[in-house]
């Protein structure tokens, strides 16, 4: 698409690095989250706070 456009390898180049990016965050925003699901645990759950007296 990107020679088409413009004529240019370098656009070509860009265009489709973009295309990638966008499909491949795509994919991981909307097609995983059905089919991976973890839980994410923070250990310790309760904070304990020391106080001088």
């Amino acid at each position: 698409m990107g020679i088409a456009e413009s004529g240019k390898l370098r656009s070509s180049v860009k265009h489709l690095a973009i295309n990638n990016l966008i499909g491949l965050l795509s994919i991981v925003i909307f097609v995983l989250p059905s089919f991976v699901s973890f839980n994410l645990q923070v250990f310790p759950t309760t904070a304990y706070v020391y106080t001088l007296r």
